[in-house]
């Protein structure tokens, strides 16, 4: 995959392949030997999508793109724990993606936890980094979940962007974008928070 795009041109190809996805018309990928044994040696994706490792939220099927294009980070309700932030910055700058979407879903189960106060076992992890959607999601009128996950999203990209000094250099310089995104299970449609549709 050539990554000299854009962020501009990676974010459409993005929509376009949700597009495709949601309207049942994705394209029949066959993993072809050659393209494997070139990914062998390098990796060129030209986004980074940072999502919940909820099993019905998979990037590279969502976008409608294969092998190598698309660098999925998942995690339960997409938090930006010390770890998935290094990988991030792994992948800006070692792999030079120009786009990062940080991506929530409807009905997510993490979101719920945080809204119903869980901290059981090791669930504090992830839900202690929800509470600031949370409650920011409730002072808002409408559904309560899809408030907080998508103000979830918006803040994890918030974050990210003074992320320093990695990433908030790349926002900087114009060289990475960083757009929250929220997918919606029935009709398969990503919204792009900021409002690109």
């Amino acid at each position: 995959m050539d990554q000299s795009i854009g962020h501009e041109e990676a974010l459409t190809r993005l929509v376009e392949g949700n597009r495709r996805f949601a309207n049942s018309a994705s394209y029949r990928r066959r993993v072809e030997e050659e393209l494997r044994l070139q990914l062998s040696e390098r990796q060129r994706p030209f986004a980074v999508v940072l999502t919940c490792a909820d099993s019905r939220v998979p990037p590279s099927l969502i976008f409608d793109y294969g092998l190598g294009e698309v660098f999925s980070i998942r995690i339960a309700g997409n938090i930006p724990s010390e770890a998935v932030i290094g990988s991030i910055e792994f992948a800006v700058k070692l792999l030079g993606p120009h786009l990062l979407v940080v991506m929530g879903h409807e009905n997510c189960g993490a979101v719920q936890a945080a809204i119903d106060g869980e901290r059981q076992a090791h669930l504090y992890a992830i839900t202690d980094l929800i509470q600031p959607a949370v409650s920011r999601g409730r002072a808002l009128d409408g559904d309560l979940l899809e408030n907080c996950t998508k103000l979830h999203a918006t803040m994890v990209a918030e974050r990210l962007r003074l992320q320093g000094p990695l990433l908030s250099r790349a926002v900087q310089e114009g060289k990475l974008r960083i757009v929250p995104a929220y997918y919606r299970f029935a009709t398969g449609v990503v919204e792009f928070l900021d409002g690109r549709a």
